[in-house]
């Protein structure tokens, strides 16, 4: 039903590789994520919440850098312990504190400057604006569906993502006392995709701004597409839903996806090009 979608969607639909360091222990997790390119200006779509921890990494490498600075210059003397121990507090450093992230956009531009990202006011959803780059490493760009709001209970849609991190290309280096990608390993991540009927809307003050997936939804695949059969855009999805209801005696996981119309009413606010069908 979705097989040449999911080859249709997955020409713009790119992962986000990101590590973390843990500070106790230097162990690293690795987590993904998911975006989609809606023209071939660079501009892509994703989830606020991961555009804000992408955001992050330069803010946490310059605290970092700092707490290092101020280490260094403590006394290696009998209150040297007791005075690290009121720095780690200061920076609020415990055993699971994240003190580093890395990330590294998956074949999306050759090279850029830097990029510059939109969070809307309301709803989670990013835009970002590579900037500076000579190659485009995706092919094609999304087109929406015209009428997404339209779409009516039962119908079966489905998501392309990235939500298994299977990547291991990367290393805390203890010379240099950081955590860095390397050139072995694994460096790829598998596409997943997911279909799913929809159950619900959901809905606020301005009306009905996103849909309900019958189907789990991934946390890695935050910010992947949902389509329909023939690729047209009709949403993406932002989170999970899991039911709650004391008279029931298991629990459900669902996909939250925005609605197609909230994505396109951001991206005309911001004046950038966008396809229909």
């Amino acid at each position: 039903m979705f097989e040449d979608a999911i080859e249709k969607v997955s020409q713009y639909t790119r992962s986000v590789h990101s590590i973390m360091r843990v500070y106790e222990s230097n162990k690293i997790l690795a987590a993904t994520g998911t975006l989609f390119f809606v023209n071939d200006e660079g501009c892509a779509v994703t989830t606020k919440e991961f555009a804000r921890l992408l955001t992050a990494a330069g803010q946490m490498e310059k605290t970092f850098t700092k707490f290092k600075e101020e280490r260094a210059a403590i006394p290696m003397d009998r209150k040297h312990d007791t005075r690290l121990k009121e720095l780690e507090e200061r920076y609020k450093y415990h055993d699971k504190a994240i003190i580093q992230a890395r990330n590294m956009f998956i074949d999306c531009i050759d090279k850029m400057s830097g990029y510059t990202c939109h969070t809307h006011p309301k709803y989670d959803l990013a835009i970002i604006k590579f900037n500076d780059f000579t190659q485009l490493k995706y092919n094609n760009h999304a087109v929406f569906s015209r009428f997404p709001a339209g779409v009516r209970q039962g119908k079966f849609l489905c998501r392309l993502g990235y939500p298994f991190p299977e990547f291991d290309n990367y290393r805390y280096n203890p010379e240099r006392d950081t955590i860095e990608w390397t050139s072995e390993g694994r460096s790829g991540t598998p596409r997943f995709p997911l279909e799913g009927m929809l159950t619900r809307y959901l809905g606020d003050e301005t009306g009905k701004y996103g849909i309900e997936i019958s189907t789990p939804g991934l946390r890695g695949m935050n910010g992947a597409p949902l389509f329909d059969e023939k690729g047209h855009i009709y949403g993406m999805q932002f989170g999970s839903r899991v039911s709650n209801h004391e008279m029931e005696p298991e629990k459900l996981h669902m996909a939250l996806c925005l609605n197609a119309d909230v994505i396109k009413k951001f991206l005309d606010s911001l004046n950038i090009k966008y396809y229909e069908a």
